[in-house]
């Protein structure tokens, strides 16, 4: 009993204490920073970068009944994800309004408040506005939840596939969760 509180309790709690207020600052200004430069990467179609900074298991939602839509749990479907995304938007900025970020190392949320604008694939002018809520453990992004218009989304999918693109009118990319995928 007594190795495993040593091990388990006592480095988060010498951490804590090492941290401080000025630690704790650090950490959520760099959170923050590289939230911002991974928005940014998004936009030039980097989205490697979050792909690499997930962690093996994860919960990806983007919420409608459209070709997007869905929740994805590993790091190969939400590639899969973006890769249609930019095919179906293949010019899509983001500028970041805001960030929010609470919590440690090892548990944080973020909350990041952006619009975007861009061309969908037949060359038509897209903007949309949203949120995305995620949740770091020990740097990683486990979750990540988009919140935005996603009714603009559905009638771009919509007239992208009467005009003949088909991953506009695929089923949503999606992958089952196993019991030792879970976090």
């Amino acid at each position: 009993m007594y190795s495993a509180f040593v091990r388990r309790i006592c480095p988060a709690i010498l951490t804590v204490s090492a941290l401080g207020a000025a630690g704790t600052a650090g950490f959520r200004l760099g959170v923050e920073r590289n939230v911002r430069a991974t928005f940014y990467r998004v936009g030039q179609r980097d989205y490697e970068t979050l792909v690499g900074q997930t962690g093996p298991s994860l919960l990806h939602v983007f919420p409608g009944d459209h070709a997007l839509g869905g929740t994805r749990h590993t790091r190969d479907a939400l590639r899969c994800w973006f890769q249609r995304l930019f095919l179906l938007f293949p010019e899509l900025r983001f500028e970041v309004k805001e960030v929010a970020v609470r919590g440690l190392p090892w548990d944080a949320t973020i909350m990041v408040q952006w619009e975007n604008q861009g061309r969908a694939a037949d060359g038509q002018p897209y903007s949309n506005q949203g949120t995305h809520v995620l949740r770091l453990r020990w740097g990683r992004v486990i979750y990540l939840h988009e919140y935005l218009d996603s009714q603009r989304v559905a009638e771009v999918c919509l007239r992208l596939a009467r005009q003949g693109v088909r991953e506009a009118a695929a089923e949503p990319i999606t992958d089952r969760r196993t019991q030792r995928d879970l976090p």
